[in-house]
């Protein structure tokens, strides 16, 4: 369950990042990070929900 959160926390620093980079002079590099975050975001998305409910 930690690897799925560090994972969403990666895969959406990294979409912020890249579209950081876009807003800068790196447009291009910038959409190619972002593009692959959202990518990871989603996939981390879909791996938590996939991990079912908390243990208490």
């Amino acid at each position: 369950m930690q690897t799925t959160r560090t994972l969403l926390a990666v895969a959406t620093t990294a979409t912020l990042v890249g579209i950081a980079f876009s807003a800068s002079e790196q447009a291009g590099f910038g959409s190619f990070v972002a593009l692959g975050g959202l990518i990871l975001t989603v996939y981390a998305i879909h791996r938590f929900g996939r991990s079912g409910p908390d243990e208490a």
